[in-house]
């Protein structure tokens, strides 16, 4: 119950206890003063009460757009990953989209329940090492070709295994994340345990497509 909805019961009553004691004093109170000045009041108590909702709407409006551009930047993060083995995007420009990435993880974090951030963390956690291994990988591809050196093709195979053997674990771990935002934000209805059952992939399915694509089958 909010403050208005038993402030209107206790003014009605002290009105009725003024009627009693002006009967009991021998004067008369004006009462369309007392109406027009009890109407003021509840009117001022009210856009108190919508302004202070206003400011909380608001601030959970923005709390949520942050969570959501850090999303975004787990899915961008995630993509320049994924890129390191294109050799037809400049390195430079996946770097930059990582460190984009990671920078709206991190401000998401700022506004992040403890949960929130603890999943924010660990998909950081996760990724962070595997892209500087792969970011080293694809710096002696990018010197190799360079030089046009023979074992281009090998360097750019175990590029390919880093990024494709890594990929089901660090969508599990984004989904953790995205777990976490969807009820920091109030849209999720089920348990993340529910959650993460619907939208994990089927690993062993993933699993056997990767081997393939990588001849170990």
């Amino acid at each position: 119950m909010n403050k208005l909805t038993w402030t209107i019961p206790l003014l009605v009553a002290a009105a009725i206890l003024g009627e009693l004691i002006s009967d009991a004093l021998g004067y008369q109170i004006e009462w369309t003063a007392v109406g027009i000045c009890l109407t003021a009041i509840i009117a001022v108590w009210q856009l108190r009460q919508d302004s202070a909702q206003k400011a909380a709407d608001r601030e959970l409006e923005t709390k949520r757009d942050i969570l959501f551009e850090g999303v975004r930047g787990m899915t961008q993060a995630m993509q320049a990953f994924a890129s390191l083995p294109n050799m037809g995007i400049d390195f430079s420009e996946t770097m930059k989209h990582f460190q984009s990435g990671m920078t709206a993880i991190n401000v998401a974090t700022s506004v992040a329940s403890l949960p929130a951030a603890k999943a924010g963390k660990e998909f950081i956690d996760k990724l962070g090492p595997l892209f500087m291994r792969g970011m080293k990988i694809r710096m002696d591809l990018d010197r190799v070709q360079e030089d046009d050196d023979t074992s281009v093709a090998e360097n750019h195979r175990v590029l390919v295994a880093h990024c494709l053997d890594n990929t089901l674990d660090l969508g599990k771990a984004m989904l953790r994340a995205i777990a976490a935002v969807r009820t920091d934000v109030g849209i999720a209805k089920e348990s993340e345990a529910e959650f993460l059952a619907v939208v994990y992939p089927n690993e062993a399915l993933v699993r056997g497509v990767i081997n393939e694509v990588l001849g170990r089958q």
